[in-house]
């Protein structure tokens, strides 16, 4: 269920992240970054040891992950 919770917000976040940024990359590159992203930024903190919690954290983090990924992307392909 977490990774169908990853894939979905990537999904979303890589589709939107694409157009703010106005990529040139396409949208599948940019929903794949995001879902990989979304994955990155919702696991992160179990393999760091931090706790979190919240009741928007579990979202926050994916969503925070698939943002930064397509950034620095972006910001690298300039």
């Amino acid at each position: 269920m977490e990774l169908l919770t990853y894939v979905v917000i990537g999904l979303i976040t890589g589709f939107i992240t694409g157009k703010l940024l106005k990529t040139t990359h396409g949208i599948p590159s940019d929903v794949i970054i995001g879902i990989l992203g979304a994955y990155v930024g919702g696991t992160m903190p179990g393999v760091l040891g931090v706790t979190v919690s919240g009741p928007f954290v579990p979202l926050l983090l994916p969503v925070l992950g698939g943002f930064i990924m397509l950034w620095v992307l972006h910001t690298l392909k300039k």
